[in-house]
């Protein structure tokens, strides 16, 4: 029988185990908040809420130079720490996963360790499944309070610009990152940075504001690489990243047609137009260690020289000189581990095998179908090769885990281990539920006619996968349709994943807020920090009205998701851009994908964490738009001005996992893969080869100098 004491600690457990939350009982429920006012529309709480875990922050590197604490919250985001005591967030371990469900016998010991246990976790209806046996067993009284879940927080902040104006064309394909404050001493209060696809180096693609919200918007400016002869930038296809000590990342496609030490066979037949021989793409690295303010070229990743060098293979049909279209990638994708800063590249290899005949000459045979994976460990200075997998992938989702690494690509995870200085794959996890796999009407990639006249885009929708918030189990989201006929439309399956016992359970799909076969679901996004919640966000088009608008989700850990709610209020779809476009007017280039970042800072005594999330999306009158959406676990977590409400949540019980579908063999799922096809004619369409590509000058400038702007009033 358990001591006097552990039953005051067992009743200390109860008494203090966090503040109240109500829960709705649908979960089709929703929490609005536009325009930074915040609405809240739960319905009338459940009588016996699931327990959920606490978010806790995950450890991460010293930045370089140290945090000063609150002062290194932006001073719009500076928050009262003082909190009523019943407010402060449970100190309940997040770590218990499963508890068991009955008890054999009333032996006191296993059911005040199982009471304790439950208690911690804040499992409120196995509290009460285990009381009668307690009472009965004579081993402790029947408590009169039960433990309550910690109240999650939110907030949305007003919808801001970045003008894009001044530049000869708007951003479709930008990218954003956020510069955590503190991490480098140069932007002490952190920044944003967007990208301009549309602007290819040595210009400048890339702006940067200031989170202090006191300064001008900085025009950052490239360096040229060596012998940039070699070198012509073709593609919107890029990544912007930040490191843990401020240092932020320009990763573009590119082409090459550098020499190398030993040429492949089909050296003198690869050309991309006129450019040649020994065409390939590339991935050029660009450095800024000041906030955006200058980028350095860091180096670069070559296909021809990671592996057996087949990635860079050509691709096609020979054309009337005898020669191939160059290959490489289209969509490639890079993923920080925020753990330790390394960076780890997905790249698609479109190219094909070739036969040599006695002259020399190439024929191609077979597609490669493959995708190459590198890493770096010193920021893109260097790549390594770490294997192929048998599957091509465009944007080819990667996310960190501790060992190993998580792939999605349509309705499928795959896994990679290390092993001998590389990774082994495994087979596919295909991931299906009520609505199907991935599917979307017509289709998700290469449309041949846009769903809504003022939207151009290439790519639709795309798998996306991240952590399953403060958990080891994943999130995993792939279009499908939802519904049939009339009420059928095109959105989001969402599932948490769990790898360690290949368990799924389905959750809530993403749908468009009018149901309709016409209206879809833009830039699905998950904004993953590698610690806390993850946030959701998400372009909702209405075909009929010609408008969109910004909704997220938070998904706070794998057995805990909010209800959607509003980030921006409507866009309006028809309003003519403000500068030039890739496309002929109504009709605006939106990209084919975004993403978006922001950063974990911890204040008060208690330790409090705020998590500060940056969706972006592109704006045809300025060229970006971003609101700042905050989450924790006290009211204080918006900036004074912004009033924040409990977030709506549902939960996620024992009962609803299942066992995932046995694997399947990559060769097996290679036919259902979708596929964008990185073809000349498919290039031009994205970037207007005739009017945007070019060979960057060879005459060396002098180190730029960054251009300040007016910083336009939200």
């Amino acid at each position: 029988m358990k001591s006097k004491a552990s039953i005051i600690l067992v009743s200390f457990i109860i008494a203090t185990a966090g503040a109240v939350i109500a829960f709705p009982s649908s979960e089709n429920t929703s929490a609005s908040l536009v325009c930074g006012t915040s609405i809240s529309t739960s319905p009338t709480p459940t009588p016996t809420p699931r327990s959920i875990r606490p978010i806790r922050p995950r450890s991460t590197p010293t930045p370089t130079p140290p945090p000063e604490s609150i002062k290194s919250i932006p001073r719009s985001e500076q928050i009262n720490t003082t909190i009523p005591s019943n407010e402060r967030p449970s100190q309940i371990n997040p770590n218990i996963q499963s508890i068991p469900r009955t008890v054999a016998k009333p032996n006191c010991t296993t059911l005040n360790k199982q009471y304790l246990e439950a208690a911690k976790a804040g499992d409120i209806r196995l509290l009460k499944q285990l009381e009668p046996d307690l009472v009965r067993g004579g081993c402790i009284g029947q408590p009169v309070n039960h433990p309550t879940e910690p109240a999650i927080h939110y907030a949305v902040g007003p919808t801001q610009r970045i003008s894009f104006n001044d530049f000869k064309y708007l951003p479709g394909e930008g990218q954003s990152t956020v510069i955590a404050p503190g991490a480098n001493q140069r932007c002490g209060q952190g920044a944003l940075l967007i990208s301009n696809d549309r602007v290819r180096p040595p210009d400048s693609p890339v702006i940067s504001r200031d989170l202090s919200g006191e300064k001008d918007d900085i025009v950052s400016r490239f360096d040229l690489p060596p012998d940039s002869e070699n070198y012509k930038y073709g593609s919107n296809d890029h990544d912007l990243v930040s490191l843990s000590d401020g240092t932020v990342l320009y990763l573009i496609g590119a082409w090459s047609k550098e020499p190398l030490k030993t040429q492949p066979a089909w050296w003198s037949q690869a050309y991309r137009s006129d450019f040649g021989p020994g065409a390939r793409s590339n991935l050029m690295v660009w450095r800024s260690t000041d906030c955006g303010a200058h980028f350095l070229y860091q180096g670069q990743m070559d296909p021809a020289q990671m592996g057996d060098g087949s990635c860079a293979n050509p691709q096609g049909s020979l054309d009337s000189n005898g020669n191939y279209n160059m290959g490489g990638s289209d969509g490639q994708l890079v993923k920080v581990d925020p753990a330790n800063d390394r960076i780890y590249l997905t790249f698609q290899c479109v190219g094909n095998y070739f036969t040599t005949d006695n002259s020399g000459k190439i024929t191609l045979t077979t597609k490669l179908n493959k995708t190459l994976l590198a890493v770096s460990s010193n920021q893109g200075a260097s790549w390594q090769s770490m294997g192929f997998i048998d599957l091509p992938g465009w944007r080819f989702g990667i996310l960190p885990m501790t060992g190993r690494l998580a792939f999605g690509v349509s309705n499928n995870i795959i896994f990679g281990t290390p092993s001998f200085k590389q990774y082994a794959f495994s087979d596919a996890h295909p991931l299906t539920g009520q609505y199907g796999g991935f599917n979307w009407n017509p289709t998700t990639h290469n449309f041949k006619q846009s769903p809504d006249r003022y939207i151009s885009s290439y790519v639709w929708a795309n798998t996306v996968i991240a952590r399953a918030g403060e958990s080891n189990d994943i999130m995993f989201a792939f279009p499908t349709i939802i519904g049939t006929g009339s009420t059928a439309a095109n959105g989001y399956s969402v599932f948490f994943y769990d790898p360690q016992n290949a368990r799924k359970v389905e959750i809530p799909a993403v749908t468009p807020l009018t149901h309709s076969p016409s209206n879809f679901l833009m830039f699905f996004t998950a904004i993953d920090l590698g610690s806390g919640p993850v946030l959701l966000y998400w372009m909702d088009v209405n075909t009929s009205t010609h408008k969109a608008r910004i909704r997220g989700r938070v998904i706070i850990n794998t057995g805990q998701y909010s209800s959607d709610f509003d980030i921006s209020n409507d866009i309006d779809l028809t309003l003519a851009p403000t500068a030039n476009n890739i496309d002929t007017p109504p009709a605006f280039f939106y990209g084919d994908y975004h993403t978006a970042s922001g950063y974990t800072s911890i204040s008060g005594n208690n330790k409090i964490a705020f998590y500060r999330f940056y969706p972006f999306w592109v704006d045809r009158i300025a060229g970006a738009q971003y609101a700042v959406v905050s989450v924790s676990e006290t009211s204080h977590v918006g900036d004074g001005k912004i009033a924040s409400k409990p977030l709506s949540t549902s939960i996620v019980t024992p009962a609803q996992w299942i066992k995932a579908p046995p694997t399947v063999k990559l060769v097996d799922i290679r036919d259902s893969v979708p596929r964008v096809s990185e073809t000349h004619e498919n290039e031009g369409r994205r970037i207007n080869v005739n009017e945007l590509e070019r060979t960057m000058p060879t005459t060396p400038r002098a180190r730029p100098t960054p251009v300040p702007r007016s910083r336009p009033k939200p």
